[in-house]
């Protein structure tokens, strides 16, 4: 599991790389990403992240695949630089222009907070 996270991570880090090399394409940054509802004790163990999320991670999850459609290559529950809680799923794009993505989905209230996406040469 944590090979195919690394995996994911490192696929999102050239393409993010890809991206800004690319005008077109902006990649996601905090800037661009809302803040999320819930505030999370950075240190966080993962069980504590999962009792403070609101939303389940199989609802962030279909809420990540209905703005991006594709396979999930990877999914987390995470506290950000801003300590807020949010699942981050790291999706293979169905469509053509879009190869590879990053889905920030609030754990408090389950909306969309930003969508990274990769290079689409």
């Amino acid at each position: 599991m944590k090979s195919r996270l690394l995996l994911a991570a490192v696929i999102l880090a050239v393409s993010s790389l890809l991206a800004a090399a690319d005008s077109r394409t902006p990649p996601a940054t905090p800037a661009t990403i809302a803040r999320g509802s819930l505030r999370a004790n950075p240190d966080a163990s993962a069980i504590e992240r999962a009792l403070l999320a609101k939303i389940p991670f199989e609802k962030a999850l279909a809420t990540a695949t209905a703005a991006v459609p594709g396979k999930v290559v990877a999914g987390e529950l995470e506290v950000e630089e801003d300590d807020t809680l949010q699942y981050i799923f790291t999706i293979v794009a169905k469509d053509p222009a879009r190869k590879v993505a990053a889905v920030c989905v609030d754990a408090g209230d389950g909306r969309i907070l930003g969508i990274g996406e990769g290079d689409n040469d």
